[in-house]
C-alpha cells in the first residue's frame, strides 16, 4: 500500500508539470530605443511546479533561466551583461496556480529587435514567440496632393498627411495653432478669399518616443473681378476727330486682373 501511494503522489506531482502552459509578452507592445523593456515569462497552472525556467532569444541557446522549486524561486543563469532575472509574482507560493518571471533589458538595442520565448527545461513546454520591436518614426512628412496651395473661391479641396511610424502616428492639422482635424485628412470646403496667406500646418507625433514631425503649406485664394468700372458714362458723345480716352478698372481682383477691349460695330 506505501508502495502504491508513493507512485500515485510521484504521479500527481510529474502531472501538474505537464499540465502547465507558458506565454511570453512585452511591457508595451514596442520598445524604445535606450530605454528599459522588460519581458515577462507567465506560467500557467503552476501549482507545485519544479523545474527551470529558460528564456531564449533568436536561438536555441539558453539566453537566461530561473529555478522553480516549490515556493522557491532563484536565478539559475542570470544571462548577459546588461539584462536582469527575478521571480515575481507567485513564484513565492508552492500553491500559486500562475507564477511569473521577468527579463529587464536593461539599455534596449537594436541587437534586442528578434524573437524572444521561454519553457520548462523538464516539462519541454513551450511559450509563444514575442517579436520585440522598435517604436521608430517619423523622419518626415509628406502631403497628397504636394503643392495644394492655390485654389479658386468657392472651391473645396482634401490634403492627406502622412509619415512613416512604428506604430502608426497621430494627426493633426492646425491653422494659426488652432486644431480643425485630428485625423491625417484636412477637408475645406466652399473656400472664400478669407482664407488666403492661411498656413495649414500638419503634424505627425509618435506619443511612445515621444517624436513629432510637421509639413505646412499656404492657402492663395484666387477671386474677383466683383465689379467693373469706366472712367466715363455710357453713352459716350464726341465730335468727329476728336481724341478719347477710356479707362477700365475693376475692384477686388486676387490675382490683379488682367484686362482686354473688344469692339462692336
Amino acid at each position: 500500500m506505501a508502495v502504491f501511494v508513493y507512485i500515485l503522489v510521484s504521479m500527481t506531482a510529474v502531472n501538474h508539470v505537464l499540465g502547465s502552459s507558458l506565454s511570453i509578452s512585452g511591457s508595451s507592445s514596442y520598445a524604445v530605443l535606450n530605454q528599459p523593456f522588460t519581458l515577462t515569462c507567465t506560467v500557467s497552472q503552476a501549482a507545485g511546479l519544479n523545474d527551470i525556467v529558460n528564456v531564449y532569444k533568436n536561438s536555441p541557446d539558453v539566453f537566461a533561466s530561473l529555478s522553480q522549486y516549490m515556493s522557491t524561486c532563484s536565478v539559475f543563469n542570470d544571462g548577459p551583461p546588461g539584462y536582469t532575472v527575478s521571480c515575481r509574482d507567485g513564484t513565492n507560493s508552492n500553491p500559486s496556480t500562475t507564477k511569473k518571471y521577468h527579463l529587464r533589458i536593461n539599455r534596449a538595442a537594436e541587437r534586442d529587435a528578434t524573437d524572444w520565448w521561454c519553457d520548462l527545461n523538464a516539462a519541454r513546454t513551450r511559450s509563444n514567440t514575442f517579436r520585440l520591436q522598435f517604436s521608430s518614426g517619423p523622419d518626415s512628412v509628406t502631403l497628397s496632393p504636394p503643392s495644394p496651395g492655390s485654389l479658386a473661391e468657392g472651391d473645396s479641396l482634401t490634403v492627406t498627411c502622412a509619415a512613416s511610424c512604428t506604430p502608426p502616428c497621430s494627426y493633426s492639422w492646425t491653422p494659426r495653432h488652432q486644431q480643425i482635424s485630428p485625423t491625417s485628412q484636412l477637408k475645406l470646403t466652399n473656400i472664400n478669399r478669407s482664407q488666403t496667406e492661411n498656413v495649414y500646418t500638419c503634424t505627425a507625433t509618435n506619443s511612445l518616443i515621444p517624436k513629432s514631425k510637421t509639413k505646412q503649406f499656404t492657402l492663395t485664394v484666387y477671386y474677383g473681378p466683383d465689379s467693373v468700372q469706366l472712367n466715363t458714362t455710357s453713352p459716350l458723345t464726341v465730335k468727329e476727330g476728336d481724341h478719347v480716352s477710356v479707362s477700365c478698372g475693376a475692384t477686388n481682383c486676387s490675382p490683379s486682373c488682367s484686362f482686354m477691349w473688344k469692339f462692336k460695330s
